[in-house]
Protein backbone atom coordinates (compact mmCIF):
# COMPACT_ATOMS: atom_id res chain seq x y z
CA UNK A 1 0.00 0.00 0.00
CA UNK A 2 1.16 3.65 -0.96
CA UNK A 3 1.61 5.99 2.13
CA UNK A 4 -0.85 9.05 1.22
CA UNK A 5 2.51 11.43 1.23
CA UNK A 6 4.01 8.93 -1.41
CA UNK A 7 1.05 9.59 -3.48
CA UNK A 8 1.17 13.39 -3.23
CA UNK A 9 4.85 13.22 -4.32
CA UNK A 10 4.19 11.21 -7.09
CA UNK A 11 0.97 13.12 -8.27
CA UNK A 12 3.12 16.05 -7.83
CA UNK A 13 5.87 14.44 -10.52
CA UNK A 14 3.13 14.09 -13.04
CA UNK A 15 1.85 17.52 -13.04
CA UNK A 16 2.96 19.63 -16.11
CA UNK A 17 6.07 21.76 -15.03
CA UNK A 18 4.33 24.92 -15.87
CA UNK A 19 6.19 28.42 -16.14
CA UNK A 20 9.71 26.14 -17.04
CA UNK A 21 11.12 26.59 -19.89
CA UNK A 22 12.13 23.56 -21.82
CA UNK A 23 15.96 24.68 -21.50
CA UNK A 24 15.63 24.54 -17.92
CA UNK A 25 14.20 21.21 -18.02
CA UNK A 26 16.67 20.02 -20.06
CA UNK A 27 19.46 22.11 -17.79
CA UNK A 28 18.10 20.68 -14.56
CA UNK A 29 18.04 16.40 -16.20
CA UNK A 30 21.44 16.46 -17.88
CA UNK A 31 22.95 19.12 -15.84
CA UNK A 32 24.05 20.71 -19.20
CA UNK A 33 23.19 24.29 -20.43
CA UNK A 34 20.91 25.18 -23.90
CA UNK A 35 23.01 27.13 -26.11
CA UNK A 36 19.53 28.96 -27.41
CA UNK A 37 19.08 29.99 -31.41
CA UNK A 38 20.42 33.27 -32.43
CA UNK A 39 18.74 34.65 -35.55
CA UNK A 40 21.37 37.56 -35.71
CA UNK A 41 24.31 34.70 -35.63
CA UNK A 42 25.59 34.08 -39.12
CA UNK A 43 26.61 30.72 -37.99
CA UNK A 44 23.33 29.45 -36.74
CA UNK A 45 21.10 30.97 -39.12
CA UNK A 46 23.64 28.74 -41.57
CA UNK A 47 22.19 25.42 -39.81
CA UNK A 48 18.75 27.01 -39.67
CA UNK A 49 18.56 26.95 -43.75
CA UNK A 50 20.66 23.58 -43.92
CA UNK A 51 18.08 22.14 -41.78
CA UNK A 52 15.16 23.86 -43.86
CA UNK A 53 17.43 22.26 -46.84
CA UNK A 54 17.16 18.89 -44.68
CA UNK A 55 13.58 18.79 -44.23
CA UNK A 56 12.18 19.39 -47.83
CA UNK A 57 14.53 16.86 -49.17
CA UNK A 58 13.44 14.51 -46.61
CA UNK A 59 9.69 15.46 -47.60
CA UNK A 60 10.74 14.61 -51.26
CA UNK A 61 12.35 11.35 -50.26
CA UNK A 62 9.36 10.12 -47.86
CA UNK A 63 6.92 10.89 -50.56
CA UNK A 64 8.58 8.43 -52.92
CA UNK A 65 8.95 6.04 -50.40
CA UNK A 66 6.05 5.68 -48.45
CA UNK A 67 5.55 5.08 -45.16
CA UNK A 68 2.54 2.70 -44.14
CA UNK A 69 2.26 2.16 -40.21
CA UNK A 70 -0.18 2.33 -37.80
CA UNK A 71 0.85 5.04 -35.63
CA UNK A 72 2.57 8.33 -36.09
CA UNK A 73 5.61 7.33 -33.49
CA UNK A 74 6.35 4.77 -35.30
CA UNK A 75 6.11 6.80 -38.72
CA UNK A 76 8.72 9.44 -37.07
CA UNK A 77 11.28 6.23 -35.88
CA UNK A 78 11.09 5.68 -39.24
CA UNK A 79 12.04 9.30 -40.68
CA UNK A 80 15.24 9.49 -38.45
CA UNK A 81 16.77 7.27 -40.79
CA UNK A 82 15.98 9.66 -43.92
CA UNK A 83 16.90 12.74 -42.03
CA UNK A 84 20.56 11.60 -40.88
CA UNK A 85 21.23 10.29 -44.33
CA UNK A 86 20.08 13.80 -45.78
CA UNK A 87 22.45 15.67 -42.95
CA UNK A 88 25.19 13.43 -44.35
CA UNK A 89 24.38 14.27 -47.99
CA UNK A 90 24.41 18.15 -46.13
CA UNK A 91 27.77 17.51 -45.44
CA UNK A 92 26.97 17.40 -41.23
CA UNK A 93 27.81 14.48 -39.51
CA UNK A 94 24.89 12.88 -38.00
CA UNK A 95 24.39 9.91 -35.74
CA UNK A 96 22.20 8.25 -33.21
CA UNK A 97 22.65 9.61 -29.77
CA UNK A 98 24.98 6.42 -27.66
CA UNK A 99 22.95 5.94 -24.26
CA UNK A 100 25.49 6.01 -20.79
CA UNK A 101 25.92 2.22 -21.18
CA UNK A 102 27.87 2.82 -24.68
CA UNK A 103 24.85 0.87 -26.84
CA UNK A 104 23.51 3.35 -29.59
CA UNK A 105 19.68 4.83 -28.14
CA UNK A 106 17.12 3.60 -30.19
CA UNK A 107 14.31 5.18 -28.26
CA UNK A 108 14.05 8.34 -25.94
CA UNK A 109 14.93 12.25 -26.62
CA UNK A 110 16.34 13.72 -28.77
CA UNK A 111 16.78 11.05 -31.91
CA UNK A 112 19.74 12.88 -33.54
CA UNK A 113 22.74 14.11 -32.53
CA UNK A 114 24.62 15.91 -35.29
CA UNK A 115 27.62 18.57 -35.61
CA UNK A 116 27.44 21.62 -38.11
CA UNK A 117 30.09 23.42 -40.02
CA UNK A 118 31.96 24.21 -37.04
CA UNK A 119 31.67 21.04 -35.48
CA UNK A 120 29.54 22.26 -32.82
CA UNK A 121 26.90 19.27 -31.74
CA UNK A 122 23.30 19.79 -31.51
CA UNK A 123 20.09 17.61 -31.27
CA UNK A 124 17.19 16.87 -33.09
CA UNK A 125 14.11 15.48 -32.01
CA UNK A 126 11.90 14.56 -35.55
CA UNK A 127 7.89 14.42 -34.72
CA UNK A 128 5.40 13.66 -36.76
CA UNK A 129 1.50 13.90 -36.74
CA UNK A 130 -1.44 12.46 -38.26
CA UNK A 131 -2.91 15.24 -40.23
CA UNK A 132 -6.59 14.69 -38.52
CA UNK A 133 -5.12 15.55 -35.41
CA UNK A 134 -3.59 18.66 -36.13
CA UNK A 135 -5.62 20.50 -34.25
CA UNK A 136 -5.42 18.59 -31.01
CA UNK A 137 -3.27 19.08 -27.76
Amino acid sequence: MISKELSGVIAQMLKPLKGLSLDIVIEGLSGHKVIPFDKNNSEDQKILDTLIKCAKNVKVKVNKNEITRDRPNEIGNDIESFVKEELKNLNFEANTLIASNGNKKSTGYPDIAFKDHNQNINYLECKTLNIKNINTT
